[in-house]
């Protein structure tokens, strides 16, 4: 799950540091952070306000890893065979998503760098 938040501090910090106001930027920016976003909204709620939106918008997978290892962590007894099946398929679409992500930034960075005065770095 920490490779998780620290792919969504990643996502937020560099759509921080990218200033898409100026058009010479927005051909290839505008896209990159339309990407990194879409990509974030797969891993985590960004329409959550306050506390009743969890009930108004769909849980992601950030969420539901959470409430599997909360499910776990309150048990007595092992993990169930059930929890073990749904760890490995959050497991393997969470993989997915990082991947997606970490191709993003290793193709599109090095092509945004080339436009912006300070470097972007992704970790």
């Amino acid at each position: 799950m920490s490779n998780e938040n620290s792919s969504i501090k990643n996502d937020h910090e560099i759509k921080n540091d990218v200033d898409v106001s100026t058009s010479a930027y927005k051909k290839t920016i505008v896209p990159f952070v339309k990407k990194i976003s879409n990509i974030e909204q797969t891993l985590y709620q960004v329409k959550n306000q306050s506390g009743q939106d969890p009930l108004n918008f769909p849980i992601k997978l950030n969420n539901r890893l959470a409430s599997l290892r909360r499910s776990i962590e309150n048990g007595d007894a092992k993990p169930t065979d059930g929890a073990y099946k749904v760890f490995k398929e959050l497991s393997l679409e969470l993989d997915e998503n990082l991947e997606q992500l970490n191709e993003l930034f290793v193709t599109e960075i090095p092509k945004i760098n080339k436009l912006l005065k300070k470097p972007l770095e992704f970790k």
